[in-house]
């Protein structure tokens, strides 16, 4: 799969056989759970890094079925907060997980995670309200991440063996 042309509202794609699509025909082939509220997959594969350094983040198809569960959950927190949350980090392939300094084993990469930063900003209550809406739900890491004065939550919905370990802690990175 190549990318043949990127812009802010699709991304274009062209596989093997010369077929091009978007990663919305790709949501739309495989066999589609409900249809997203507030989050898109191309938010999810979407990369500053990727585009300044020309890396073809581009998921497999087991990768988009990971980001469509992924975005289905990040609906419902989106819901709950009542207010924007943008996607710092979603999906990362290899080359662009090392270029962003990312974990060799960073969950980026298979689909099941993203950074979160609240559009409002108050990232103290998004914190909080997490917490709270976390309690009863299943998920494997609630990170609060923090590099110097910039911090996010980092959102894992599955870890690397497929559990949901509902673990919540801080991290200086």
């Amino acid at each position: 799969i190549t990318t043949v042309f990127t812009q802010p509202a699709s991304t274009i794609l062209r596989n093997n056989n010369n077929n091009f699509f978007t990663l919305k025909d790709m949501c739309l082939h495989r066999n589609s759970q409900a249809e997203p509220k507030y989050f898109t997959l191309e938010e999810l594969v979407h990369s500053d890094t990727a585009l300044s350094k020309k890396i073809e983040n581009i998921p497999s198809f087991e990768i988009v079925e990971h980001l469509k569960e992924l975005v289905l959950f990040l609906d419902g927190i989106r819901e709950a907060w009542g207010g924007a949350i943008f996607v710092s980090s979603g999906f990362r392939c290899d080359t662009l997980n090392k270029a962003v300094g990312g974990v060799s084993n960073s969950i980026h990469q298979i689909g099941y995670a993203a950074d979160l930063v609240p559009g409002n900003g108050d990232l103290s209550r998004f914190e909080q309200f997490l917490t709270d809406y976390l309690k009863d739900k299943d998920y494997d890491q609630c990170i609060r991440e923090r590099s110097g004065s910039v911090r996010w939550i980092h959102l894992g919905l599955y870890n690397n063996k497929g559990e949901q370990r509902r673990m919540m802690f801080d991290l200086e990175v």
